[in-house]
């Protein structure tokens, strides 16, 4: 095991050290700075992506008319499952400003103690969250009111994934808190060995390749358990090794009544956001799956929740960048206010929002122009790819204001100051996204759910401009004189 860390340890040296990133972020040129420390998350994030889009590909090539029903499932699955995740990727937030601003004020102690209290807690939480999620995800499935057979499917897949989610809570708190670190290659790394295991495992699992008995989504779902207690396994492996630059020791994670009510302060307000959020799109599954009509035979709601799935999954590639961009950010802005730079924080946040303004205006026109060449890829149902193409053609219309957002969420996660990520996200989805969806609906179909969708990427994006514009960040949320471990 010890060579094995030793080899890859020799690899990551091959990029840019945390050091070296760190004196770019506080003294370099923060674009630089932002792209450092981006591309591996961007390289992870793909390969997050890639486990859906793994999963919603195999089961793509299932039989005609069952691969609509299964892609469905999935699509129906994930927003539940996402409510409780978000809650792990919320008080990770918290773990990206401590650790970020620990950093800029040079308290290695701290940030080694931080690691060790947003593990215990993640653990906590996440077994918590596996327990309630299992018992009530039925109901919560069925009330969303999708055909019966995609219904079914879906309880399957989201039982299984439950019993993932204390794996996946350590490897985003694991991701986080390197990013506030200045490290985002190794979590790049684990991500590509692990999904490389949960790409083999899929057709197997689904098809019942090599013996193994044919199991559909429910193997998909296996697939990602086993890829997933893989990823947590190895992070914590790599934490207590020292390996990742932050060493945790059992007495770290000790739980501290300072540290966890920091913490919670931070990271309550990102995670209730988070939650909401993603409960919102649960809400969103309900219109979409009350959908009335037919088309050639097949339900329009199912036609609408498979185009989502796929259409959705690949505008969520293009957030890829955005989103490295902006957890770039984030790291950025928090060590520079660890350092008492509080004027280089906010200059960073209008030249990156810029730059990924103008990347999803680029993919926004790809997608226009391309909209069938790109769904084919995915499925050889006509009436699905033609559904999609209309969705990606209208949501496109949205995506680069989804940046402007996306880089404001950053710039408060890295200052500490989540409420206002919290008035964002209600604003976005409750406010506006689902309200336009459901009347636009009522005369425009599934049409009118992508327009919601679009205008309420154009809405935020100027609240988050105003928000940027009259909040003052005068301090971080550290010490001046950390205290001791």
């Amino acid at each position: 095991m010890q060579r094995f860390f030793n080899t890859l340890h020799m690899l990551f040296q091959m990029v840019r050290t945390p050091k070296e990133v760190q004196h770019e972020i506080l003294h370099g040129n923060v674009v630089k700075a932002a792209f450092l420390l981006g591309w591996p998350m961007m390289v992870s994030s793909l390969m997050q992506s890639g486990y859906n889009l793994a999963d919603t590909f195999w089961v793509g090539h299932l039989p005609v008319g069952e691969s609509a029903v299964a892609i469905s499932a999935i699509n129906v699955a994930w927003p539940l499952i996402f409510v409780f995740m978000s809650l792990a990727m919320g008080f990770g937030t918290a773990g990206t400003a401590l650790v970020s601003q620990y950093t800029g004020a040079g308290s290695k102690k701290m940030v080694d103690k931080v690691s060790g209290q947003m593990l215990t807690f993640s653990l906590v939480i996440s077994v918590v969250m596996s327990i309630i999620g299992y018992i009530f995800m039925g109901d919560i499935i069925r009330a969303i009111g999708a055909p019966e057979n995609v219904t079914s499917l879906a309880i399957q897949y989201t039982s299984i994934i439950f019993l993932s989610l204390p794996f996946m809570f350590v490897s985003i708190v694991f991701t986080m808190i390197l990013r506030g670190w200045g490290n985002t290659v190794t979590p790049m790394w684990m991500n590509g060995i692990t999904l490389g295991i949960n790409i083999v495992l899929d057709p197997i699992m689904i098809f019942g390749w090599f013996g193994f008995p044919e199991m559909g989504v429910v193997g998909a779902a296996i697939a990602t358990l086993i890829s997933r207690m893989l990823y947590a396994v190895l992070a914590l492996l790599w934490l207590y090794s020292g390996k990742a630059d932050i060493k945790v020791r059992w007495k770290q994670m000790a739980p501290d009544r300072g540290l966890i009510k920091k913490i919670l302060r931070i990271g309550l307000p990102s995670s209730i956001g988070m939650s909401l959020t993603a409960t919102g799109f649960v809400f969103l599954m309900f219109i979409i799956a009350s959908l009335p009509g037919n088309t050639e035979g097949v339900p329009n709601s199912t036609l609408a929740l498979a185009a989502y799935g796929i259409g959705n999954r690949m505008v969520n590639l293009t957030f890829i960048i955005v989103d490295g961009l902006a957890f770039s950010l984030t790291t950025i802005v928090g060590q520079n206010i660890g350092a008492g730079k509080l004027e280089r924080a906010r200059e960073s946040y209008w030249k990156i929002a810029g730059i990924s303004f103008v990347i999803l205006w680029l993919f926004s026109a790809v997608f226009i122009a391309f909209p069938e060449d790109i769904l084919s890829a995915f499925t050889t149902d006509s009436l699905v790819i033609s559904s999609g193409a209309v969705f990606m053609s209208i949501v496109a219309l949205g995506l680069p204001f989804f940046s402007i957002f996306r880089s404001s969420v950053g710039f408060f996660s890295g200052a500490g100051r989540t409420e206002f990520n919290l008035v964002m996200s209600m604003t976005r989805l409750w406010a506006m996204r689902l309200p336009m969806c459901y009347f636009f609906a009522l005369s425009m179909g599934a049409a009118g759910i992508w327009y919601g969708m679009a205008l309420s990427n154009v809405t935020s994006a100027l609240l988050g401009i105003a928000l940027i514009l009259s909040v003052k960040i005068e301090k971080g949320v550290i010490e001046k004189r950390p205290v001791s471990v």
